[in-house]
């Protein structure tokens, strides 16, 4: 199992930039099919979830991780595809540092 590093410059030696527990980098990597809170602090993030569902009053929205929609050199998500898990059900793509793992057994 690769060690755990927030080093960015490591290589995710997995294809697609599937992110699981064998290869997290640190506890902030969120996995792949796992529940997420998107932080809407991050403008970019906003955009994404608004562009979707329109203006949205939280501070952050929680989701399930479904997928890259962007990779940097090593391999790592950037961007990300996101299924909102409210109302409105819809995919957003939104950055993937402003994605947070889901606490166990809660939606924050």
């Amino acid at each position: 199992m690769p060690p755990k590093t927030a080093d960015p410059a490591v290589r995710n030696p997995y294809p697609n930039g599937v992110i699981h527990a064998s290869n997290r980098r640190s506890d902030r990597d969120v996995m792949q099919g796992h529940f997420a809170m998107v932080d809407l602090s991050d403008p970019e993030a906003r955009a994404g979830v608004e562009a979707a569902v329109g203006e949205y009053a939280g501070s952050s929205v929680y989701g399930v991780y479904d997928r890259p929609a962007e990779l940097d050199e090593h391999g790592w998500p950037l961007r990300a595809f996101v299924t909102l898990r409210d109302e409105n059900a819809c995919t957003v793509v939104v950055p993937y540092s402003s994605l947070r793992p889901s606490q166990p057994g809660r939606r924050s």
